[in-house]
């Protein structure tokens, strides 16, 4: 009777990991991606819009924010998903690693340590970069000329959007998943470990489990 207890105890300690992963996946995908791919409250806190304007105005072009703003919606839906997709592949594989250690009947206790999350990491950062890129690109790089109401646009400005797009905006946002995922992955270590540290109290306090 008191290993069925022990073991109904580990049951919720193992319900209350999953639990965890779940909230820090969901708290990363939410709160921290999917903010730079949603629609700025002001015009003037959209960066894309703005670095065109700028260089609209820097050739004395006028920028055709009809269709800018089309294609923007639809970058933008295409990165929410890819974001999501993110989230669900790395709720999902550390998961896995928590059944792992379930299986294993010599581990007493749960926990995910940070060479846990260094090839996930990796992993999951390089698609990020590769679907950001490529839906840049397919949204935005191939239609250059689309984006200015002009027949013919200068080669400076087509090679200065071009660095935009390639370069000086994707990189910061690979920069900002790279910060804020080391952020929620220690968030998610300590949260562990003070479940853990639960969990030992109660067993080595209950006379239940003596």
């Amino acid at each position: 009777m008191d290993q069925d207890l022990l073991q109904q105890h580990k049951e919720i300690y193992y319900g209350s990991i999953q639990e965890l992963i779940t909230n820090n996946t969901k708290a990363f995908v939410e709160n921290d991606l999917i903010p730079f791919f949603e629609e700025p409250p002001l015009e003037t806190m959209d960066q894309i819009k703005q670095r065109l304007l700028s260089l609209a105005k820097d050739y004395s072009l006028i920028l055709n924010t009809k269709y800018l703003d089309q294609v923007l919606k639809e970058y933008r839906k295409k990165m929410q998903e890819e974001v999501k997709h993110i989230g669900k592949i790395r709720e999902e594989q550390l998961k896995k690693e928590l059944d792992k250690m379930k299986a294993n009947e010599k581990e007493e206790i749960f926990r995910l340590l940070k060479k846990d999350f260094v090839k996930l990491n990796q992993k999951l950062k390089k698609e990020y970069k590769q679907e950001l890129l490529k839906n840049i690109q397919q949204t935005l790089g191939e239609n250059i000329k689309e984006l200015f109401i002009e027949e013919e646009l200068p080669e400076k400005l087509k090679l200065e959007v071009t660095t935009f797009f390639n370069k000086s905006y994707p990189n910061q946002l690979i920069d900002s998943y790279s910060m804020k995922i080391l952020v929620k992955d220690t968030i998610l270590m300590n949260a562990i470990k003070e479940q853990t540290a639960r969990f030992l109290f109660t067993k080595a306090n209950s006379h239940l489990f003596d």
